[in-house]
């Protein structure tokens, strides 16, 4: 008796699941679509558009820019300074009654009524000779203004390489959002075969549900790959400096291309342009002038300077005046040399201001030392970026073939599944070696121009000898 009140309750059961299975289903297909439809108002996006449209609206550029107009005011400056005497326009008055606010009953005022003051050509002291000191100052302002020239272009080639990435990168998810798509279908598709086998009793029940976790499973990993793929679009957009909500439609997806030998062949001769050894080099030429430059102002060596004088034109009550003078009622140019020296006895600087001059050599000691270090850093990461290379291309070998065979395994699995001639086991381990391979292509690809770019940083090269980074593209 309780075996047949089992099996009745069974009956009841069996229907309500089916229908409640058939609600889930349809509903999760209309959202699936809905959220798809979104990519109708996508952009268009090609990737020389982005790289054109990155380099000419990324903010960071822009800043790099005004950085790089800043230097030059900068050396401009040390240069005029140095090779030639500074010639001011200068106006001067002094202050004038120009009305009461209160008055007494006295007659008096603290100004004069009549303007008093002057306008003139004012040279200011030229300095001739300083034993080399401002001509180290200059030499610094000069080589930071070559260098910052060289990182006004270095900051192009590291743009256009950030958008090279982040292109492909969203074009790698574009190609995941499709796998899960195409997965989501073949799940879809299973389930409803494994419905209709449950409906004529060729599968057990724990089958179906097995069916239905696996579809469930598809549309989560689906709604993930486009959660994704969505916040991949808000940093393209970012970085192209565009409205972040902006959404594209890459039309150009990533074509794998070997490294030529002829590419490996250039680590050797490209380690002192990378970026980060010629900022150490820069710093270490600089801290070998700042102690050379330290230890001539430790020294009471005589300064010889000019003084041109000014040409000014006077105005105050008593009328107009033109004069030239050099100093006090004089007209005379003289050659003057003067010594001005400091040497600390007790207190701050130490004695004869010899902490002064050991922080210059510190600095120098410690500059030196970046810059082998930035030589030693940029052979490490340019051969470990090498090696990389060399094994992914061994590994996209075997994903290629692997991606092939799982489609084959598929194919086979599923005609054997509705043939009933295989378990649901089966195929869906067929199903996620489908996936995996799958997944494994694109992110292989992916690392592949990854490491290649991270290669081309380290070497300073826009592109390896052979190819263009902006030819790796599929339609």
């Amino acid at each position: 008796m309780q075996l047949k009140f089992l099996s009745l309750l069974f009956l009841l059961y069996t229907p309500f699941s089916y229908s409640q299975d058939s609600m889930d289903l349809d509903e999760i297909d209309q959202s699936n679509i809905k959220d798809l439809s979104l990519s109708d108002q996508a952009v268009l996006l090609s990737l020389k558009d982005a790289i054109e449209i990155g380099l000419r609206k990324n903010n960071h550029e822009i800043t790099k820019n005004y950085q790089f107009h800043i230097s030059e005011n900068i050396y401009k400056n040390a240069r005029y300074d140095l090779y030639f005497p500074k010639l001011s326009l200068k106006m001067s008055t002094n202050p004038q009654f120009l009305e009461d606010i209160y008055r007494d009953n006295i007659s008096n005022q603290s100004n004069e009524k009549t303007p008093d003051g002057f306008v003139g050509l004012v040279f200011d002291q030229y300095t001739l000779f300083n034993w080399g000191k401002d001509y180290l100052t200059y030499v610094n302002a000069k080589e930071q203004f070559e260098r910052q020239k060289e990182n006004l272009d270095e900051s192009k080639r590291e743009t256009r390489f950030l958008i090279l990435e982040q292109y492909f990168k969203l074009a790698k998810y574009r190609r995941i959002v499709e796998i899960y798509k195409k997965q989501l279908k073949q799940t879809s598709f299973i389930y409803r075969l494994a419905k209709e086998k449950r409906k004529s009793n060729k599968i057990k029940y724990q089958e179906l549900l097995d069916a239905k976790s696996t579809f469930l499973d598809a549309h989560k990993k689906f709604h993930n790959a486009l959660a994704y793929y969505q916040q991949e679009e808000a940093n393209l957009a970012n970085i192209l400096g565009d409205d972040p909500s902006t959404t594209y439609k890459v039309v150009n997806q990533l074509k794998y291309f070997p490294l030529t030998e002829s590419a490996s062949a250039l680590l050797s001769n490209r380690i002192k342009e990378n970026p980060r050894v010629k900022d150490a080099l820069l710093d270490l030429r600089t801290a070998n002038r700042n102690y050379e430059k330290s230890l001539k102002e430790n020294l009471p060596l005589p300064k010889f300077t000019v003084n041109l004088g000014a040409y000014k034109r006077t105005f105050s009550n008593s009328g107009l005046n033109d004069d030239y003078n050099t100093f006090d009622n004089s007209n005379n140019v003289e050659l003057v040399g003067s010594i001005d020296m400091s040497w600390t006895i007790f207190g701050s600087g130490g004695f004869l201001n010899s902490r002064v001059k050991e922080n210059a050599y510190f600095k120098k000691r410690v500059a030196q030392i970046n810059y082998n270090e930035s030589i030693r850093e940029t052979k490490i990461d340019s051969r470990y970026a090498l090696k990389t290379i060399q094994y992914l291309e061994q590994k996209y070998k075997a994903v290629e073939l692997e991606k092939k065979n799982a489609r084959d395994l598929y194919d086979v699995s599923i005609d054997g599944y509705i043939s009933s001639k295989l378990n649901f086991v089966s195929l869906r381990n067929a199903l996620y070696t489908q996936e995996k391979s799958l997944l494994e292509y694109e992110n292989t690809k992916y690392e592949h121009l990854f490491y290649k770019i991270y290669l081309a940083k380290e070497l300073a090269l826009y592109d390896f000898p052979g190819e263009r980074f902006e030819d790796l593209t599929l339609q």
